[in-house]
């Protein structure tokens, strides 16, 4: 999806087209929709599986289905979406979202809410894609770091603001949840994207992810994102369902507790940026050590409740570094060809919530949620490893693109600023 990430044309169309709308809290809300509709069901589980008579287990399998999806459609963007503005790309992703969610909470069979995943994940490959390439081609040149930031808050706040809300509402049944916060999101989306005027400039999309695959540290740095992604997703789509059975909580509580452990991502990602080596390679082992331990505490140490909000709060926070971390490293591992690893790596985080959900549902479904944290631990400490140091033979991008990492404003999101130099 990254290959979509172009510096726009001359400048005075960017300036009279930034005019409109202002991009940023509409791109906000735009992943802010797209998050939404990927965390609907986790405070809600225990519910989707009671009303449609399948385990929990197999309605976490409804994630896998949506990564799929995701995955190959964010693999096809560059042939399907030639010709295309990043507006209509965007506008097209966030009308499958919004159709997908409301299938998703009408659904009167489970056969039917796995349908809803597939419209789902299409969208969600399409409005990523294009909204962080909006980010730059809406945006004047000086204003495309601040832009990418305020675009990139919208996944974590929902989280922080829409996963309680979508908990809160479950009270009243699981498909509220997914009518309030998607589908009400999208649709915002869409009527504020509707007063930009189109330009209908092509997207740029061009599928060069594959010109850096033949590379071996571009192809190891890949498995250890896929490794960290199916970990990591995992532990969120499984996190809500261990609070309930654990501790006997309501859908309600369960989500307002979700919602303020992910508050830890912030400072967790922040840490992230301030310990950064020069070529971001150093912080991801670490880090993924880390989280094994720390999803292993907290599928094991059940005891007592604020023991498990502490533990997941803990391993949110490691989850936001190492999220960080692994984008800083992609855009290291060679200067001239960041947007094509950036390609790569989009669709290594969607297999690997399908990896995660699978991988997950089966150790919970075999093992409990002792042989769910085990699995996930494993999962990170193969992320370890493939994270390993890269050899000195294949370290000369890495070093080339150090200096400037390292040369980027302390203040500023690294990951947002490098992409700033592209213009």
């Amino acid at each position: 999806m990254w290959s979509m990430i172009r510096t726009a044309g001359p400048p005075d169309v960017n300036r009279s087209r930034s005019r409109d709308v202002r991009p940023g809290p509409l791109l906000f809300l735009a992943l802010f929709s797209t998050q939404a509709s990927l965390i609907a069901l986790t405070p809600t589980l225990r519910q989707v599986a009671a009303e449609f008579e399948v385990s929990t287990a197999v309605v976490g399998q409804l994630r896998a289905i949506t990564g799929l999806v995701a995955g190959i459609v964010s693999l096809a963007l560059g042939p399907i979406s030639r010709g295309r503005s990043l507006q209509s790309l965007l506008a097209a992703g966030l009308s499958l979202l919004a159709a997908g969610s409301a299938l998703a909470a009408t659904a009167p069979t489970f056969a039917v809410l796995a349908v809803a995943q597939v419209v789902i994940g299409g969208g969600v490959a399409l409005v990523l894609a294009s909204a962080v390439a909006a980010s730059f081609d809406w945006s004047t040149p000086s204003a495309r770091a601040k832009t990418l930031s305020q675009t990139l808050l919208g996944q974590p706040m929902a989280w922080v603001a829409g996963l309680p809300l979508i908990g809160v509402v479950a009270d009243h049944g699981w498909r509220v949840g997914w009518i309030l916060v998607p589908v009400t999101s999208s649709l915002i989306s869409l009527t504020a994207l509707r007063r930009r005027a189109d330009s209908g400039q092509a997207s740029g999309v061009g599928g060069s992810w594959r010109t850096v695959v033949v590379r071996r540290d571009v192809r190891r740095w890949a498995f250890g994102e896929l490794l960290a992604f199916a970990a990591w997703s995992g532990s969120l789509v499984y996190a809500g369902a261990l609070f309930v059975d654990s501790h006997g909580l309501s859908p309600g509580v369960t989500g307002a507790l979700l919602g303020l452990c992910a508050i830890a991502y912030f400072p967790g990602n922040t840490l992230a940026r301030r310990r950064i080596d020069a070529g971001g390679r150093a912080p991801l082992q670490t880090l993924a050590i880390i989280a094994s331990l720390s999803v292993a505490a907290f599928g094991t140490i059940r005891v007592e409740l604020w023991m498990s909000v502490v533990l997941f709060a803990a391993l949110v926070a490691v989850g936001g570094g190492r999220t960080f971390a692994g984008t800083a490293a992609g855009l290291a591992l060679c200067p001239d060809q960041r947007l094509d690893v950036m390609a790569l790596r989009g669709a290594a985080a969607q297999f690997g919530y399908l990896l995660g959900a699978s991988i997950g549902g089966l150790a919970l479904a075999t093992l409990g949620y002792a042989g769910l944290a085990l699995a996930l631990s494993i999962l990170f400490v193969g992320a370890a490893i493939a994270d390993r140091a890269t050899p000195r033979r294949e370290r000369e991008c890495d070093l080339r693109d150090g200096r400037a990492l390292a040369a980027l404003p302390r203040r500023t999101d690294r990951t947002a600023a490098a992409f700033a130099e592209l213009s």
